[in-house]
């Protein structure tokens, strides 16, 4: 599956992957605006007040789609250009690898309902397109291998509403965690990830989808 470059919308966030040998980083930004086809303006998120170079850099661009399915640009090329930051790439982006998924820490308080409609509340301690964390602290969820639940919480404009099954029962100090894999989204989730993805703390190492 295939994605144009040019379909993607001016504001989006974006993605870049940097790869120098073995030195490995990840940059946050938006698209702002499509000059052509394979070329558009784009915003960096960095503290560095420096224009940045990307001489003998390997750069990927990722982009996350309405649908949340990720595609990614490989061999893209930044340089900076009357004060703004310009890339350019090459053909349509391929959907990225469907193994991997990105996970943001949330530690937001959520509504979970079980299958016989009781509500508890838990702490969302992180989520991904394929799936999510949630801490029971009070130790009264009582959850078996591959029962289902509902969450729903609501954060930096998003409205999250979710359906899961256990895939990972964990037991802590004085508290269970269960880890489940998303059989029902929502809208808002690709947008949600993309967004706290954009503030570097959030951002947790990609995980394998269960």
């Amino acid at each position: 599956m295939k994605y144009r470059f040019s379909d993607i919308e001016d504001g989006s966030p974006i993605i870049l992957m940097l790869h120098n040998g073995s030195v490995h980083t990840k940059l946050h930004g938006n698209i702002i605006n499509l000059i052509r086809d394979d070329i558009a303006t784009i915003t960096l998120e960095t503290s560095v007040s420096q224009i940045l170079k990307f001489d003998n850099i390997d750069i990927e661009m990722i982009y996350i789609s309405d649908t949340g399915t990720p595609y990614i640009w490989k061999k893209a090329k930044i340089v900076h250009f009357k004060n703004n930051y310009v890339i350019q790439i090459k053909g349509d982006g391929n959907r990225y690898n469907r193994r991997v998924t990105y996970r943001v820490s949330i530690s937001r308080s959520a509504q979970l309902r079980k299958a016989d409609d009781t509500e508890y509340a838990v702490t969302v301690k992180d989520v991904s397109l394929n799936g999510f964390s949630v801490a029971d602290k009070k130790n009264e969820l009582n959850l078996s291998m591959k029962d289902g639940v509902s969450i729903y919480f609501e954060d930096l404009s998003h409205v999250i509403d979710l359906y899961g099954t256990v895939m990972r029962i964990e037991e802590k100090d004085d508290y269970m965690v269960y880890g489940f894999k998303i059989r029902r989204s929502c809208r808002d989730l690709p947008s949600y990830i993309t967004t706290k993805l954009g503030d570097r703390k959030n951002a947790l190492p990609p995980s394998y989808v269960i």
